[in-house]
């Protein structure tokens, strides 16, 4: 089995290109507009999640729809709920509504950024 070298661009290539950009050669009509990427996070914990089949598949969908890969697309929707749930507990308690005894609301609070 033979195995294609790596060939390096050749300066001229580089030089080419860098004249047709610089000259305005490139019709931007034709680009596809990047999907907007979820900065990496800087300490992520692997875990396993059981999902029923037809779910993931839904899920799949979704995020080939969007663009992006469903595990992306998992974390995007769960940082959304969790900032809705924030939201909204942040907001019972500033109506002097009571909550739950053990739950933790002054961590749940500062967790304005977790990525």
């Amino acid at each position: 089995m033979t195995q294609e070298r790596y060939q390096p661009t050749l300066d001229a290539e580089l030089d080419a290109e860098a004249t047709q950009w610089e000259s305005g050669g490139t019709d931007p009509s034709g680009w596809i507009d990047a999907p907007e990427a979820i900065p990496r996070v800087r300490a992520s914990t692997p875990i396993s999640l059981r999902l029923p089949t037809q779910m993931l598949r839904i899920l799949k969908l979704f995020a080939e729809r969007e663009g992006v890969g469903y595990q992306v697309l998992m974390k995007q929707w769960l940082d959304e709920r969790i900032r809705e749930e924030r939201d909204k507990l942040a907001e019972r308690l500033s109506s002097g509504e009571t909550v739950h005894e053990g739950l933790r609301v002054s961590e749940l609070l500062a967790a304005r950024n977790w990525r």
